[in-house]
């Protein structure tokens, strides 16, 4: 089984997650800080569109836990996944990036998703009981990586 199929299947067995943010020295974003929430997974009748929807609460070092949500849309190709962001719902979804396989247990970015002047690029590692996805944001005022874990049924 292919490195995307084995990815394709764990993700619409995903029903948690566990973030923590770390943003580097030279960050002025401030979102340092750990996560947890549910998710749930709605996979469309074609078997080919997987949309999760996140939920929970994000606390920064330096304050209170404060809620987070967001909804992210996951496509099945030939020889890649697909990401889309969709917070602002489905009719204003940000493509994000292709994921490739690299290996058999860890798929890429093809291309980063530029915003702005922030780059974004992610790896997506497979675990027996869980997913490790791993964001890297670069740019004059951003350098952070996010650490995701998704918990598989």
């Amino acid at each position: 089984m292919t490195a995307i199929i084995r990815a394709w299947n764990a993700l619409t067995s995903v029903t948690a997650y566990r973030m923590r943010s770390e943003p580097a020295a030279q960050s002025t974003s401030g979102w340092h800080g750990e996560g947890k929430g549910q998710v749930r997974t709605q996979l469309n009748e074609a078997g080919a569109v997987l949309h999760f929807f996140e939920q929970g609460t994000f606390k920064p070092a330096q304050t209170q836990s404060i809620k987070s949500r967001n909804v992210f849309r996951w496509e099945l190709n030939d020889h890649h996944l697909a990401l889309y962001h969709e917070r602002r719902g489905p009719e204003n979804a940000v493509f994000l990036f292709d994921l490739m396989a690299v290996s058999d247990h860890s798929l890429q970015t093809r291309s980063p998703h530029l915003c702005g002047q922030d780059v974004y690029d992610a790896t997506l590692t497979l675990h027996d009981t869980h997913l490790e996805l791993i964001w890297s944001i670069s740019g004059p005022r951003k350098s952070e990586r996010l650490v995701y874990r998704y918990q598989c049924l």
